[in-house]
């Protein structure tokens, strides 16, 4: 008889919603090929914002999408999917090799 063994990693990426560079999302934007209006709407949503520090003063920003907002969770599926092709193309001819992603928790199996 065979012996398997089975292994499972799992992974949370600290501050991932506000570790995303804004660059980055515009490239995967023009990647993907979104319908122009809404591609431009998302554009707007990523420039000219400040973020409000507790000593009451405000820098600019161009990284991070807000975990509260309707829009930053798509925005962040668009990092989650290019990680997924990405271990796709390293691992896809290791059919026992599973990942499941909910949010920034990501478990390999």
């Amino acid at each position: 008889m065979e012996k398997r063994f089975s292994c499972t990693v799992t992974l949370y990426i600290e501050n991932a919603f506000n570790s995303i560079y804004w660059s980055q999302i515009k490239q995967l934007l023009s990647k993907y090929r979104l319908p122009y209006m809404l591609s431009r709407i998302l554009k707007n949503f990523l420039k000219d914002r400040t973020v409000l520090l507790t000593s009451g003063n405000t820098r600019m920003s161009n990284q991070g999408v807000q975990q509260g907002s309707s829009s930053g969770p798509a925005l962040w599926l668009f990092i989650i999917i290019e990680l997924l092709e990405e271990t796709s193309n390293r691992f896809g001819a290791y059919d026992e090799i599973k990942i499941q992603v909910n949010a920034d928790d990501i478990v390999v199996m």
